[in-house]
């Protein structure tokens, strides 16, 4: 078989990896990456074919097929070959299933990529949908289900199903489950359907690996060319969501967390994925969602209605586009949410107004932050890689894959046209809000979510369509933080300087700082970071401190989103984190403008006062988000718990609650912010990337005390904090096991009958405070002492070794539930491993028993396992140790994590 070449993809000039785009004889278009640094290779194979394509009477088909692909081919009848192959070498796998596309795809040790293709490629050669197989994936399908009914995301997309035209595939159930795939045929019809939709001719392929491209081209005819063509073209989708004169349209939707939210969808009549080069929807999504002086959002903030605006596209297919204004309300918001709406109205009209070539400025500086992005892009994970361009080859000209992101032409026109699809009579408005609870007539048929809708009253739709114009309103200044200096301060010498082990300098150790600094030689990028750490014993002293301290941290990032969202959007950024030891300040960005950046925002934190309209919004936004964490996925709740009631000075969430039975004054906030930033602190600091050793001295000494000696100009920091004050982590001691080999890290059963050991273990049960979450979990941890290198690399073996092994198990097999946690993880210097289980039908103290049952049967194979196995699992563990950071900034979060 031969191959047809294409356009050899624009890269970025920052790009070291190498691309060939091809396409098979039978169809298949492929891009082959050759990475010769990489200690990962990748591959997805991307199916333009989703749920809209499944069968009317069997809700979920394609999403089922998915999962069915992974449990054997005719060449690998075993059903967990493939993923103990890819775990087995140091990978991951993965696959979803969206409305028009389902992705498969992995990584693994780069040595082992032919391996990886041969068993990949049999899904699409000869999958066996064994019957067994068949009836226990069900299951899991039905789990998924389960685990999903409680997101809240998603039950606002199960509404939309219900509201849209019934003969429109985006009003199919795509998840599926046990009800809608218990059909006689099943596999009888997932045969049909891998038979009709599975075909070469609507199918990308993307590889990355270490080979050149000619090998990879090999590889990729060798395992690819035989997967059969039937010229299946993926099916039509119309655009036409709703029927004749049944917009504009109000839903409103009951929640399961505590929150008031609003979202204006306007169902646009082309998709436009087609001019990717001009992005009409794309301008009218920056200008809408801008957050900066004279945006919609600064407005509703401060009219104390709104905490957040986002914009983009709810629902995205190449048939259509619903274009979409997400807005976070207040309580007074939600009041006055047809206010609100009028003033989305009004801001709309203003761009209408002054839409015009004069303002092609603001599409030139959108343009110029995307080429930026570009000339000096960063390097993706090649499993995120992959899938990216895998996908992207369904849509875009090979030639152009790498570079969509680019603004090219700036259409008047197409913008006008965007701009007058967003009006009151194309409106489907959401408003989503527990008090709506008692007062819903309809219920969605499989999240069973509570909703209402009727049609938008005329004249409420006339007062929309003449929102009153407001001075408050209007276009986005200059952009002052656009970097224009990209020179490089070190030679680069590549990644494989990490090998050197070359690691920061502490360059400047006193009473009141240590201060690490390490340039860049690695990614030749004109970037960099600097992190501050402001160690103080105030933010976790007491309930009421962290609260107080939350709020006061919130403050702060409100006001700075407009204060500073043109440096976001320029690429600079600035995140606070509350942490034990005290808070944490992490700036990044190009380093043109990061010194500027850092001297503003610390002056800005210095100068902090409350603001009377912002508090009570943000004090009600802090205390409802302790609310909704007590509705997170029982998983996630019983595994934090799990860490706090072991770590001295953690609160739980209802000790946090607690706190507001006390009124908390703005005075309070104002105090403890200052407290943290101002008085006595011990300062750790991290500066790298494209920065001189002399530079980030003088960018931190010009905002930070870093030295015991009088200087006006700084704004943060004191004296050195006393020793005798410094916030020491703590963990709790619970008596260590009676063994400490590799063996005993898993005890063995108390008896031989019952697998639940009756001694040593110490149990917490937490009951789940949302009745309609059929969801529960077992959260087993074992503590392995104190940390140190042998100790660590025994524990992540015995989790390598038995990642797979209980996946396949719990889940795979017994079908307990759809998400199976393994991991190993080290707390406050103290190592210890996790094995988790959620079940949508099987109650905790059985899932705890299968566990240990687990445990009891592994530990005897663990016993008899085989050399060739054990060497196996523990060059697996050696590639993901050995894996570089692709970016900057994930080298400069291993390093800070041990500073």
């Amino acid at each position: 078989m031969s191959v047809t070449f294409t356009e050899v993809p624009v890269k970025s000039p920052n790009d070291r990896r190498e691309y060939r785009s091809i396409t098979l004889d039978n169809g298949i278009k492929a891009i082959l990456i050759s990475d010769s640094e990489t200690t990962k290779a990748a591959a997805c194979l991307c199916v333009n074919v989703g749920s809209f394509a499944d069968p009317p009477h069997i809700a979920g088909l394609a999403h089922f097929l998915e999962h069915m692909l992974f449990l054997g081919t005719s060449k690998y009848p075993h059903e967990n070959e493939y993923s103990a192959y890819i775990q087995n070498h140091g990978g991951n796998k993965n696959a979803s299933t969206s409305q028009e596309t389902t992705d498969y795809y992995f990584d693994i040790d780069h040595a082992f990529l032919h391996g990886a293709l041969d068993r990949f490629a049999q899904f699409f050669l000869g999958p066996l949908f064994t019957e067994t197989a068949t009836d226990r994936e069900m299951h899991a399908v039905d789990s998924e289900h389960c685990r999903n009914i409680q997101i809240d995301a998603r039950r606002q997309g199960a509404v939309f199903t219900q509201i849209c035209r019934k003969d429109h595939p985006a009003s199919k159930f795509s998840t599926g489950n046990l009800q809608t795939l218990s059909v006689p045929d099943l596999r009888e019809q997932l045969l049909k359907f891998h038979s009709t939709y599975y075909s070469a001719s609507i199918m990308t392929l993307s590889i990355l690996g270490r080979e050149n491209l000619d090998q990879l081209q090999n590889w990729v005819l060798e395992f690819f060319s035989g997967i059969p063509s039937n010229g299946c073209v993926s099916p039509p989708v119309s655009s036409q969501l709703f029927e004749p004169q049944a917009l504009p349209l109000e839903v409103r939707i009951v929640p399961v967390r505590h929150f008031r939210n609003m979202r204006l969808m306007w169902p646009l009549r082309s998709s436009y994925w087609d001019k990717w080069r001009q992005k009409p929807t794309r301008y009218v999504s920056h200008l809408l969602g801008h957050e900066g002086s004279g945006s919609l959002l600064s407005l509703l903030k401060r009219r104390g209605w709104a905490n957040s605006l986002e914009t983009g596209s709810f629902r995205e297919t190449k048939g259509y586009c619903v274009l979409n204004c997400f807005i976070t309300l207040t309580e007074t918001g939600f009041e006055a949410r047809n206010e609100v709406v009028s003033l989305v109205f009004s801001y709309l009209d203003m761009l209408r107004r002054t839409l015009g070539p004069d303002k092609q400025w603001v599409y030139a500086e959108e343009a110029q932050i995307a080429l930026n992005a570009f000339n000096f892009k960063q390097q993706e994970e090649p499993m995120d890689l992959v899938q990216h361009l895998a996908e992207e080859l369904i849509y875009y000209p090979p030639k152009d894959i790498l570079s969509t992101s680019l603004f090219w032409d700036f259409d008047t026109d197409l913008i006008r046209e965007i701009l007058d699809q967003l009006v009151p009579s194309n409106l489907l408005l959401y408003v989503v809000a527990k008090d709506f609870e008692g007062q819903t007539d309809r219920t969605e048929k499989y999240s069973s979510v509570p909703f209402a809708s009727s049609k938008v009253p005329e004249a409420t739709q006339q007062a929309w369509e003449h929102a009153p114009e407001s001075q408050d309103l209007y276009m986005p200044r200059p952009n002052p933080f656009i970097p224009t200096q990209f020179g490089l301060k070190a030679p680069i010498m590549g990644l494989e300087v990490l090998d050197r082990r070359e690691y920061p300098r502490l360059i400047m150790h006193t009473p009141l700082t240590n201060f690490w600094y390490k340039e860049d030689n690695i990614y030749g990028q004109p970037r960099a970071r600097v992190y501050i750490r402001f160690v103080t014993p105030h933010v976790y002293s007491s309930p009421r401190n962290f609260v107080l301290s939350d709020i006061g941290v919130n403050l702060i990032e409100d006001r700075l989103d407009e204060v500073f969202y043109g440096a976001r959007l320029a690429g600079l950024e600035v995140g606070f984190q509350l942490v034990v030891s005290g808070i944490e300040m992490k700036v990044s960005g190009y380093n043109d403008k990061i010194a500027i950046f850092l001297k503003d925002i610390a002056a800005f934190v210095s100068q902090f006062q409350v603001d009377s309209v912002r508090f009570p919004v943000i004090q009600e936004k802090v205390q409802r988000d302790y609310k909704n964490a007590r509705l997170d996925q029982p998983i996630s709740i019983a595994t934090l718990d799990s860490i706090t009631c072991m770590r001295m000075n953690r609160w739980t969430n209802d000790e946090k609650l607690a706190v507001f039975e006390n009124p908390v004054s703005a005075s309070e906030v104002e105090r403890m912010v200052h407290t943290i930033f101002r008085e006595d602190v011990k300062l750790d600091i991290l500066a790298m990337g494209n920065i001189t050793e002399q530079e980030a001295l003088d960018m931190v000494s010009s905002v930070v005390k870093i030295a015991p000696t009088p200087d006006a100009s700084v704004v943060l920091g004191s004296r050195p904090m006393p020793s005798s004050c410094y916030p020491y982590n703590r963990m709790v001691n619970l008596p260590p096991l009676p063994r400490t080999s590799l063996q005993s890290l898993i005890p063995p059963p108390a008896d031989a009958s019952e697998m639940v050991p009756e001694t040593g273990i110490y149990s917490r049960r937490l009951a789940n405070l949302n009745p309609d979450d059929l969801n529960s979990a077992s959260v087993i941890t074992f503590m392995c002492g104190m940390e140190y290198p042998r100790a660590n690399a025994l524990l992540t073996l015995a989790v390598e070794l038995l990642l797979e092994p209980a996946f396949y198990q719990l889940r795979t097999v017994e079908q307990l539930g759809y998400v199976v946690q393994r991991y190993a993880s080290c707390t406050d210097n103290v190592i210890s491993m996790k094995i988790a289980v959620q079940s949508g039908t099987k109650d905790p103290v059985y899932l705890e028993s299968r566990i240990w049952a687990f445990l009891h049967a592994f530990r005897k194979d663990l016993g008899a396992i085989s050399d060739d196995e054990f060497n196996s699992s523990v060059q697996s563990l050696v590639v993901k140790k050995e894996e570089k950071p692709h970016t900057l900034g994930k080298l400069v979060h291993r390093f800070w994590t041990h500073i």
